[in-house]
């Protein structure tokens, strides 16, 4: 052994208290570290959540009230609508577009339970997709024969035919397909009509859509935590997005006629839906679950609601004017 030097014979007790000081010391900055990240994914994936969730529930409303009154061209106030179908859809220049401030007034058609002091608005127009004639229809009383049945039109199903010259709104009695598909004939007798005879027999520049109705509201299905924006399409409840804590309307509506904007009201304020010309929308979105580390109290303005809270959530308020495009001109 060379000498003067010792060999390593062990750890004294301060080392080894030192070297474990240390390691919890390390260990406790990489635990803190790995919190901190998760807190922050939390946060930054709540956020993403909501942007989702409110763009989404914009642009599908947005969607539908631009076609609110839409019967394939022109204004429905310009294009004379004769109607001979039995029980006929409630659909009218003054009825495209209808709001219920609070959702009074309003009849819920579902199961889903209406959130209180949330508003509700109904539009109806015709379809987007359109079935186009094979020929000019031999009388005002003739079936009508399509290409196809894209629409998957149905017997009894209400239908607009129109040419932007005239239109009438009547009920599919008979669907019949030749062909191999590509020759429909739809009646129109009166055993679900009126009158078997339309305003006119449409020659084959016409089109032919399907009656649509939507009402977008706010529920909160049974045993359900959070709410959720519903759309009822005359049939059944389709639950679109959830964590909709507030949903107001404001309508513009032009009341001399010019096609501008006088001023924005709610729904109790509108004396004649046919005067709206576009409807502004503003939802207050939050996270379905606590996502922040400690309770924060905040105030969001949705439309002239308050609405104040107090937890662990995300929150944003969405907004969009939206024009009613049948209605520009």
């Amino acid at each position: 052994m060379t000498p003067g030097i010792r060999k390593q014979q062990g750890l004294s007790l301060v080392e080894l208290m030192i070297a474990s000081v240390l390691g919890l010391l390390i260990m406790a900055g990489v635990i803190q570290l790995f919190l901190s990240s998760k807190a922050t994914y939390r946060v930054q994936e709540g956020m993403s959540r909501v942007q989702e969730v409110g763009r989404y529930a914009v642009d599908r409303l947005s969607y539908d009230i631009r076609q609110a009154g839409y019967i394939g061209c022109g204004n429905l106030d310009r294009i004379p609508l004769n109607v001979i179908a039995d029980d006929p859809p409630d659909f009218s220049p003054g009825r495209a577009v209808v709001g219920y401030e609070g959702g009074a007034g309003w009849t819920n058609p579902t199961t889903i339970a209406h959130v209180a002091a949330t508003d509700v608005i109904e539009v109806r127009g015709a379809s987007e997709l359109s079935l186009t004639l094979t020929g000019n229809m031999a009388a005002e009383n003739a079936n009508i024969q399509v290409k196809d049945n894209r629409l998957g039109v149905k017997s009894g199903e209400a239908l607009f035919i129109t040419d932007c010259v005239a239109a009438d709104l009547f009920r599919a009695t008979t669907v019949s397909t030749e062909g191999g598909g590509t020759k429909v004939t739809i009646a129109h007798s009166e055993a679900k009509n009126s009158d078997n005879f339309l305003s006119k027999a449409y020659r084959a520049d016409a089109e032919v859509m399907a009656f649509r109705e939507k009402t977008y509201f706010v529920g909160r299905a049974d045993g359900a935590a959070d709410a959720s924006l519903y759309l009822y399409d005359g049939n059944q409840a389709l639950e679109l997005v959830r964590g909709i804590e507030a949903f107001e309307l404001e309508f513009g509506v032009d009341t001399n006629r010019d096609f501008a904007i006088d001023d924005y009201r709610g729904a109790s304020s509108v004396a004649d839906w046919n005067e709206v010309r576009s409807v502004r929308v503003a939802l207050l979105v939050s996270t379905t679950e606590d996502v922040i580390p400690g309770a924060e109290a905040h105030s969001f303005d949705v439309l002239g609601r308050t609405v104040d809270v107090d937890d662990r959530r995300l929150r944003q308020v969405f907004s969009a004017d939206i024009a009613v495009r049948n209605r520009l001109f």
